[in-house]
């Protein structure tokens, strides 16, 4: 009969073992679930982040554009004024 009590020991043991683990399991899940909710926080501020960089890149190509715009036209008008400069200058 000793051996049915030591594995009644043994088995009483391992449900233990088996409650505690289950405690720590539970707590681990908690935690999980805080960490996925923070990361959950970063990625939206990320996309927030991404969508406004996205905004600000389309804004400064759009300007360059209007200042590439501006310098051709610039670049015609400074023609221009050599033109006449030499039309002028012909004609003295």
């Amino acid at each position: 009969m000793q051996v049915f009590g030591e594995i009644s020991e043994s088995v009483a043991k391992t449900f233990l073992s088996i409650k505690e683990l289950e405690g720590d399991f539970r707590e681990l899940l908690k935690l999980s679930e805080g960490v996925t909710g923070l990361v959950n926080q970063v990625v939206e501020i990320t996309d927030n982040h991404s969508a406004n960089t996205e905004e600000v890149l389309a804004g400064i190509e759009e300007q360059f554009g209007k200042i590439q715009n501006i310098f051709n036209r610039f670049t015609k008008i400074n023609e221009s004024i050599k033109n006449l400069q030499a039309l002028i200058d012909t004609k003295e």
